[in-house]
């Protein structure tokens, strides 16, 4: 990466922070502060998610405290000397009771619990915090700027993080990732203490937790699944287009379990839905998509033969009439809950998948939850959050029993 120990992140030519790129000279340092008594971690991670077919991390960037150095874990230095993972032995054995600070935590999560095995139990997040404020923007580069009042540059998103040396560019953009993070929190705590949502950030922080899905797949089930339920308004396509959508969605679902990615890397929902709108027309198969998709034929391949084959096992029935009245009454109750001024304060009121959970509910499941009037055991059988079922539980079991 760089032939000093130390580098230095200058905004507006002024010496902000130190980086210091983890190795054996500064180890007894970077253990130190694992073991202070910072409870609050900043971390951000970069990979070559744009540039390869099989994301990996090629960077982790960490500051324990609003003041201190800036980390860098770098597993793709040569002959590190076993540094990176050193390193992340350091933060699994002091990191399982510590705060681990995010911005826009969904994607780093994956990476992290699954890939590095890092013991994530609490968290914090500056973009989940800002969407339940409903800030107007909400990345980065945007908060940093209209909280603090300080221009970064975001333009290394998509860029190659797998090379050696990094430019100091690069360097910079990855520092300012964790930069700001902790004044950013600081400000995002206390609007929501202030709005009274503590409880209701700390429902979807621990739902990121125990929903984080690792890139693959193991479960059959969990494959057979992929009905094309994920992709919005699937039921406004033509039905051929549809059955298309649907073979596509089980298809790349098999081909990223077999290949250890996530299926956005095998096919995008975007392209997906192009990929299938063609076929329906031309029965040939076409990618636009810039990844490696395109330049693989064998995946090609094996997705044009999955629709002409029908992909064998999909088993797909269309929503029935009363299923589609469910929801469509279910989306009209929700409609109500947010124009309640009680309720205008609260960041969304009931999710598309939500009320798909709801509508699926057989009478045995209803049942019980009627005649104890138990609004706890709407989680389980709803997928609503605490703070939903507080706010919306009652209003829900009223639903549940005119329907």
């Amino acid at each position: 990466m760089c032939s000093h120990d130390e580098i230095y992140v200058s905004i507006g030519g002024m010496v902000t922070t130190t980086i210091n790129v983890l190795n054996a000279h500064n180890w007894s340092e970077f253990e130190a502060e694992c073991q202070g008594t910072s409870s609050l971690w900043a971390i951000d991670l970069e990979t070559d998610a744009w540039s390869a077919f099989r994301p990996r991390v090629c960077l982790i960037q960490l500051r324990f405290s609003p003041t201190g150095p800036i980390w860098l874990l770098d597993p793709c230095l040569p002959d590190d000397g076993g540094m990176f993972e050193q390193g992340l032995g350091c933060l699994t054995k002091y990191g399982a009771h510590k705060k681990w600070l995010f911005h826009d935590a969904v994607n780093d999560l994956r990476f992290l619990t699954y890939d590095l095995n890092l013991p994530i139990q609490d968290l914090a997040d500056t973009a989940l915090a800002a969407r339940i404020l409903k800030y107007e923007k909400t990345g980065l580069g945007a908060l940093v700027q209209s909280v603090l009042n300080i221009h970064i540059d975001k333009a290394g998103h998509q860029a190659d993080w797998r090379g050696r040396p990094l430019p100091e560019d690069l360097l910079t953009y990855a520092a300012e990732d964790v930069l700001y993070l902790h004044q950013l929190w600081e400000k995002c705590a206390q609007d929501l203490k202030n709005a009274a949502l503590e409880h209701v950030f700390m429902d979807e922080a621990m739902a990121l937790i125990l929903e984080s899905v690792p890139y693959r797949m193991d479960e059959p089930e969990d494959i057979a699944s992929r009905d094309g339920s994920e992709i919005k308004k699937i039921d406004s396509y033509p039905v051929e287009v549809q059955r298309c959508i649907r073979c596509l969605c089980q298809a790349r679902a098999y081909l990223a379990a077999e290949h250890n990615v996530h299926v956005g890397k095998i096919l995008a929902n975007y392209h997906l839905i192009s990929t299938a709108e063609y076929y329906a027309q031309h029965r040939q198969i076409r990618f636009k998509q810039r990844t490696r998709l395109k330049e693989d034929h064998q995946l090609a391949q094996k997705l044009e033969a999955a629709l002409d084959s029908d992909w064998p096992g999909l088993q797909y029935c269309p929503p029935s009439r009363e299923h589609r009245a469910k929801i469509k009454s279910l989306k009209s109750m929700r409609k109500q809950l947010a124009e309640n001024p009680a309720h205008q304060h609260y960041p969304w009121i009931l999710t598309s998948k939500q009320l798909e959970a709801i509508a699926q509910l057989t009478p045995e499941d209803i049942e019980p939850l009627l005649k104890k009037q138990d609004l706890s055991a709407l989680k389980a059988s709803t997928k609503l959050r605490d703070w939903q079922v507080d706010a919306f539980g009652a209003e829900v079991l009223v639903w549940l029993s005119t329907h």
